[in-house]
């Protein structure tokens, strides 16, 4: 008897399979690292948004800018993380409280949606 040789490679097919699985698993871990990396951009930007948001009513809790009440919002500039922050707020005076609330949103530019909106209180100086 005679005895043929025995292909041991992979055959076209075969090689070409392999490569379709794992360009979808590297597809898939691509795309959780891009999502994973806007999250966090995401979660970095609504972070300092509330450290500017606390830093500009304890600010005016300290009298180390004035908000004045008026029709008008007030807009800070405040910088954090070497990048400006826009304030604006609108002061309202509480009925028989003697207290004023200051709300207060945080943007990254002046046309761009709120980052965050955050509500504080300030006492009335007599």
């Amino acid at each position: 008897m005679i005895k043929l040789p025995q292909n041991r490679g992979f055959s076209l097919l075969e090689v070409l399979i392999a490569l379709v699985i794992l360009s979808i698993a590297f597809i898939s871990v691509f795309t959780a690292i891009s999502s994973n990396s806007q999250t966090l951009l995401r979660l970095q930007n609504k972070t300092a948004a509330n450290w500017v948001a606390l830093n500009v009513i304890a600010e005016a809790q300290l009298g180390l800018i004035e908000l004045t009440q008026s029709t008008e919002p007030i807009i800070n500039v405040e910088t954090m993380f070497g990048r400006d922050w826009y304030c604006i707020s609108t002061l309202i005076e509480e009925e028989n409280t003697g207290s004023y609330k200051i709300n207060l949103e945080v943007k990254q530019e002046k046309t761009s949606p709120t980052l965050l909106h955050m509500i504080g209180y300030l006492r009335k100086l007599s």
